[in-house]
């Protein structure tokens, strides 16, 4: 694990396109917290962002919907950057 649930990354390495309010910030994005990341309601390209500092390999993602309301993501896409240009990963 790199460290979403237990911390190792910082708040402030988490951002987002936006947040609905201060309860549901991009720092709220992280496994078996008491809230969860929620982008504002009328934004068509939502996204959060980690900056892990480094290179770093990832073979898993976990999500996990609200914990006390009824919302979740349904489908995502991942895409990551090693400097200027950005990917979008595609499972085979």
């Amino acid at each position: 694990p790199l460290g979403m649930e237990r911390h190792s990354i910082a708040d402030h390495l988490l951002s987002a396109s936006s947040e609905r309010d201060s309860r549901h910030a991009a720092k709220h994005a992280r496994l078996n917290s008491n809230s969860a990341w929620c982008s504002a309601r009328s934004e068509f390209a939502k996204y959060l962002q980690v900056d892990f500092g480094r290179h770093v390999e990832i073979t898993g993602i976990a999500t996990q919907g609200h914990p006390k309301e009824y919302k979740w993501v349904n489908k995502y896409w991942l895409r990551y950057t090693m400097g200027y240009y950005w990917f979008t990963y595609r499972q085979d």
